[in-house]
């Protein structure tokens, strides 16, 4: 109920980013975290500068050190520290065009499915739960292991979704009400818990 779509414009306008700008965003609970894949990010970002693409990138990294690490990226940042309030963190995936999960390794990253029950697809490494939640081309991009040009490829790819006008973002939001709904998510618990009893 708190990870929802909202409007993208009025957001936008708060935080004083172009209406028409594309927006990256990039968290970990620890951003420089070499497990988080950071580094994966900064040379996917310096590969979209040889693909052809004619959108006004902003690249929105929040968490711990996100700042300092913001500063080193080859695209107009803006970094918006620790966010604890889960509404303020709804209204950032909403108002983004794509979460980047360049993990190497993750087991179900909430990041991934707050962003998708946001509207907002996401592009990462087909690795761990990942896969579990972005369907390839559907709801999101995968690339392999250690592809940052994949990454690249995968921004590249959500921004044609975007020009097109697909559905892409009601897919999103979709997958997460499908698969992840609280009530649906007990019930799998339960099930699982009456196989082991025997019940």
């Amino acid at each position: 109920n708190i990870f929802k779509p909202y409007p993208q414009a009025p957001i936008r306008e708060t935080l004083e980013i172009h209406k028409e700008s594309f927006i990256i965003i990039y968290s970990a609970e620890l951003v420089a975290n070499t497990r988080k894949g950071y580094i994966f990010l900064v040379n996917a970002l310096e590969h979209l500068k040889s693909l052809p693409h004619k959108k006004q990138l902003v690249i929105v990294t929040f968490g711990k050190n996100a700042q300092s690490k913001a500063q080193s990226l080859a695209y107009h940042s803006l970094s918006l520290g620790y966010i604890e309030k889960e509404s303020e963190l709804a209204l950032v995936y909403s108002m983004a065009d794509v979460t980047v999960i360049p993990s190497l390794e993750d087991n179900l990253p909430n990041v991934a499915l707050e962003s998708l029950a946001c509207g907002t697809p996401v592009v990462g490494f087909d690795v761990g739960g990942i896969p579990d939640m972005v369907e390839h081309k559907i709801n999101g991009y995968l690339a392999q292991l250690g592809d940052y040009k994949g990454i690249a490829e995968g921004i590249c790819w959500v921004m044609e979704q975007k020009r097109t006008g697909s559905k892409i973002r009601l897919k999103c939001r979709e997958t997460a009400l499908r698969r992840y709904a609280l009530p649906l998510q007990a019930q799998k618990y339960r099930d699982l818990y009456k196989k082991i009893l025997n019940l």
